[in-house]
């Protein structure tokens, strides 16, 4: 299911930690987390990429806690499949502004609003026609 103990205890670590919203982390983002368990379970080995987006990246101002840590405005995941040789990718970007009744799939996008938010580029080791397709489109997990 997962890469074992020593694996899930890695994802404790405080260099693994960024602050999250009760509603998000609580119920929006957890229900997206059991989704990607069970359909993992379902269909074999997915790839999962997730990380924060900060508002100051994209002209606002990132909250910082008063450690000096930053918040981010929002968080994404992007999952990877591999359906016989062919990958299929979702992702979504969730505000931590969520209310905590929405569902995951609310939140779904395609890989390429995400670049310009994060200023990461995704994928890109791919031909450049099948990252492209990767980068525009998004499978319907649910």
């Amino acid at each position: 299911r997962c890469f074992g103990a020593d694996a899930q205890k890695e994802t404790f670590l405080l260099s693994n930690i960024c602050p999250q919203a009760p509603n998000l982390n609580q119920k929006v983002w957890e229900k997206l987390e059991k989704d990607e368990l069970d359909y993992a379970d379902a269909d074999g080995e997915i790839w999962i990429i997730d990380g924060p987006i900060f508002a100051d990246l994209n002209g606002g101002d990132t909250r910082t806690l008063p450690a000096g840590i930053a918040v981010p405005s929002a968080f994404y995941k992007i999952l990877i499949e591999d359906q016989n040789n062919t990958p299929h990718t979702v992702a979504v970007n969730m505000p931590q502004s969520v209310k905590g009744t929405e569902l995951p799939q609310q939140f779904t996008t395609s890989i390429q609003p995400i670049q310009p938010q994060t200023h990461l580029q995704f994928l890109p080791n791919l031909p450049p026609a099948t990252r492209e397709k990767l980068l525009n489109t998004a499978w319907p997990m649910w």
